[in-house]
């Protein structure tokens, strides 16, 4: 039973006393109440019930009033006139209850602890296993904490890599609109990749405002920038607007590439005077069987025709000869040693050519040309390309070398071992 009810119990049983000293009897007894909870470590309802039974307890303060319950009403008045001596007997007599019922409870308790000396083993045993329970869903729930702590930090750290990345993005895609629109200002079709940059930077900008507003306000609560509404429907305009922007620039950017065309082929070498140049290679002919020499290769297949037998030329050389207009272009000439005779195929460099066992050996010799600089080609694509752009025009670009005449040379005496290719 709850305080309230039983002091509503008391007044309406002990009516027939005086409204002053009726309430000093109920402060006496809210007085005890509160001292047995804190003394025994009871609840309300149990200090309460302490009391035994509500009848029995008014039935003895009434009658420390000189009281009968049948005769209240009568005696009313005889009560009113001896107040003062009654309310200070009544008083005696409700600590002598008090005290009655504290001896109770001790005797109780004293009860209570011989019950428990004799607990038998199942109540030890359950008891046990009680403790066990709550021992393992304490840890249970300390192990739950920890994991969502480390999933909290894991989350944090994750929307801060979004972040990093996210504002990464948005300098970058600045960088690109700066560029293109410096590009469109020069007549380059740029239009589609300008209008890209644009709205791609909307978006991650308003990716990387959500994700600095999240960050900041989730030391307050998750989500918490999210309840004022208007500047997240503004993030949300926003990127979805910079979306709108990228689809169009794509649409605007394929319509611009549909419009370009082919042009050709187109060399990379430019012309200058007709100049004559030379490439020497010197071969072995201890153990040679056959020398076999490349033909020149050109914008005709096989200029060569025939190899032209010089008696200058000494013996063991095969000398290029080449008439080109090309600019920045060098030539050379080598040769690899091979034994076919063997099962395993062996192949010998210039550099370490060494002696085989078997003496019959197989020489080919080629002939290439290389770049002096290869900065003057790379200098010469870019501006090939960029006046292609601005005309809306692709080339095949080459840098094949411009031959206009070729000879090989070749001492006579060479014939049987060389042969051309």
């Amino acid at each position: 039973m709850k305080k309230e009810a039983f002091f509503a119990l008391l007044k309406e049983k002990l009516n027939v006393i005086e409204e002053s000293e009726l309430q000093d009897i109920l402060d006496e007894y809210e007085q005890h109440i509160s001292m047995k909870m804190i003394d025994e470590n009871v609840s309300e309802e149990e200090a309460i019930e302490g009391f035994g039974d509500i009848d029995e307890l008014t039935a003895e303060i009434l009658q420390a009033y000189h009281v009968r319950v049948q005769d209240n009403r009568k005696k009313k008045q005889e009560i009113l006139e001896k107040r003062k001596k009654l309310f200070s007997d009544a008083k005696k007599q409700v600590s002598h209850i008090f005290e009655k019922k504290e001896k109770e409870s001790a005797k109780e308790g004293t009860e209570e602890v011989k019950r428990k000396s004799t607990v038998s083993f199942g109540e030890k045993w359950s008891k046990f296993c009680r403790k066990l329970k709550n021992g393992i869903g304490t840890f249970c729930v300390g192990c739950c904490k920890v994991v969502a702590f480390c999933i909290k930090w894991l989350w944090q750290l994750f929307c801060l890599f979004l972040l990093l990345l996210a504002g990464c993005g948005s300098c970058f895609l600045l960088f690109l609109f700066g560029t293109s629109l410096v590009l469109l200002l020069q007549n380059y079709p740029m239009w589609g990749i300008l209008i890209v940059c644009m709205g791609m930077t909307f978006s991650f900008l308003a990716v990387t405002t959500a994700l600095v507003r999240y960050m900041k306000g989730e030391k307050k609560s998750s989500w918490a920038w999210l309840k004022k509404g208007t500047p997240a429907m503004v993030l949300s305009m926003v990127f979805f607007g910079g979306a709108l922007l990228s689809g169009i620039g794509t649409g605007i950017g394929f319509l611009e590439f549909s419009k370009f065309t082919y042009g050709g082929e187109i060399s990379l070498q430019k012309e200058g005077e007709l100049r004559t140049g030379q490439a020497i290679v010197e071969v072995p002919l201890e153990g040679v069987k056959t020398i076999d020499v490349q033909n020149i290769q050109g914008e005709n297949q096989n200029l060569v025709k025939e190899f032209t037998w010089d008696d200058s030329i000494p013996m063991g050389q095969i000398c290029y000869e080449i008439q080109s207009t090309s600019e920045g272009m060098a030539f050379r000439a080598d040769f690899t040693s091979h034994v076919e005779t063997e099962p395993q195929y062996i192949t010998e460099s210039t550099a370490d050519l060494a002696e085989t066992p078997n003496p019959e050996r197989n020489l080919d010799v080629y002939f290439y040309s290389y770049e002096r600089s290869g900065l003057r080609t790379f200098l010469l694509l870019k501006d090939v390309f960029l006046a292609d752009l601005k005309n809306r025009e692709l080339h095949d670009y080459k840098t094949e070398l411009n031959i206009k005449s070729a000879r090989i040379l070749v001492n006579p005496a060479m014939k049987d071992l060389v042969r051309l290719y």
